[in-house]
């Protein structure tokens, strides 16, 4: 009997394009009816390596996210919405049943500002995190309405624990963290934005060095935030990072790894070539995220001036601090957690907020050196063994089965793969954690012939 292990350069270790947050405590959600959102969603399933199980491919009608006129839809009603997304999204829940909350990652072309009746209008990140059960209105309104993953630094002081993954105790709390991968508008388009997922990836455990740039002025949309700043600031520098709290008017440093500011206008041309890859950048002012309304500068610029992520607005919010990132946000992400993690531990109430870019960057994380996967035939039985994976508590071992999850932790695993026919493809894929500080990911592949 032929039984012959093929493992390629590329999936030996696929280590530089792993995460601290698994993909597979994810759903990557991609509009297949928008050939732009399915080549780049298909992109970066391949880029982070996500079993076919973590990946729901939806086909809505073209109307769901294009206007008569061919150009991107951004508003759309709840119930209109909910049969192309939230239903099928809850039916995958269902198949899935995830001890964490399953975190939300969606492809472009799908509407970002959703009417719900009786509510403010809500992000669609936001909407489907909670699964359409929108909170209260005037909470939503007044930015009272408090998601499960925030923390306080005050709080965090006090001793209580950021919330990322693995968190089985906030699957009661009916919230699901979801970003958007990015949208078509200007200045991102195709090119830009395959460049910027490109250029995210990449920056996994690169450590990229920079400043923390915080702009100020006298604008309300900067005082919203004042008191934020100096405790972060102290915060970050206590841990060796620079961090520059300036008005615009100053020369910016030569490399930024962070920026936050407060203004309706922003130069973003003056943050290209400086913004580093992983870099988190942001603006707080009501329109960011509108991109019905021509006003106000938006969120997609710094994306496509070298951000691997932000975070806008869908409708007016009002200067309430709560709607949009914590200072804190930067040292969180600097300890290793993924973006998607950073970003919602560090917004209080993000249901008018709409988080973009790649979910599951990580430039300051650790990674695992060493992880392999071995494997053998006896008789109707595959042993599979995770070579390297750490040992002890605090210990995750994922692994898929052409794209399906495997039952148990590992290391070893036994697949009685007696009805599978001689000669059939087997692709094993294990995505591994050890919970430290920061938490050290890694992930291993081997391609087989049974």
């Amino acid at each position: 009997m032929n039984f012959t292990t093929i493992i390629t350069a590329l999936s030996l270790l696929c280590l530089s394009s792993v995460n601290a947050q698994l993909p597979s405590e994810c759903l990557l959600i991609i509009n297949e009816s928008s050939e732009r959102a399915k080549a780049l969603g298909e992109r970066y399933a391949e880029l982070r390596n996500f079993p076919e199980q973590r990946i729901l491919r939806l086909q809505p009608p073209e109307q769901i996210y294009t206007t008569e006129d061919g150009t991107p839809r951004w508003n759309i009603a709840a119930m209109e919405l909910a049969p192309q997304l939230l239903e099928p999204v809850q039916a995958k829940l269902l198949e899935l049943l995830d001890p964490s909350p399953t975190a939300f990652i969606l492809s472009p072309d799908w509407p970002t500002h959703v009417v719900v009746p009786g509510h403010p209008p809500m992000s669609v990140t936001a909407w489907l995190g909670c699964l359409g059960e929108a909170p209260e209105a005037a909470k939503i309104k007044s930015g009272q309405e408090r998601s499960p993953w925030f923390t306080h630094p005050e709080e965090q002081a006090k001793g209580r624990r950021l919330q990322r993954y693995p968190a089985a105790h906030l699957s009661g709390e009916g919230f699901h963290p979801a970003m958007i991968l990015g949208v078509y508008y200007q200045p991102l388009q195709e090119e830009q934005l395959n460049k910027a997922i490109q250029r995210s990836v990449k920056a996994d455990f690169s450590r990229p060095n920079g400043s923390v740039a915080i702009i100020t002025n006298k604008d309300v949309r900067t005082r919203a935030r004042l008191k934020q700043f100096l405790p972060a600031a102290e915060a970050l520098e206590a841990k060796g990072q620079d961090v520059v709290i300036a008005p615009r008017s100053e020369a910016l440093p030569r490399k930024l790894i962070g920026v936050m500011t407060g203004a309706a206008s922003v130069p973003i041309e003056r943050y290209q070539g400086k913004l580093q890859p992983g870099s988190f950048a942001e603006h707080l002012t009501s329109f960011a995220a509108t991109f019905h309304i021509d006003s106000q500068t938006k969120m997609t610029g710094w994306i496509e001036a070298g951000a691997a992520g932000t975070m806008g607005t869908v409708n007016e919010p009002f200067a309430i601090w709560s709607k949009f990132p914590h200072t804190a946000l930067f040292e969180r992400y600097l300890d290793g957690n993924t973006l998607l993690e950073a970003i919602h531990q560090s917004v209080m109430s993000p249901y008018q907020s709409l988080a973009m870019g790649d979910p599951l960057c990580r430039p300051w994380g650790e990674k695992l050196k060493g992880l392999k996967l071995s494997s053998r035939r006896e008789q109707d039985l595959l042993i599979v063994e995770a070579k390297g994976a750490p040992v002890g508590g605090g210990v995750d071992l994922h692994l898929f089965y052409n794209g399906l999850r495997v039952p148990r932790e590992g290391p070893l695993w036994h697949l009685d793969l007696s009805e599978l026919s001689e000669g059939t493809e087997i692709r094993l894929q294990l995505h591994a954690r050890k919970l430290w500080a920061p938490p050290r990911i890694g992930y291993a592949e081997t391609r087989l012939t049974w």
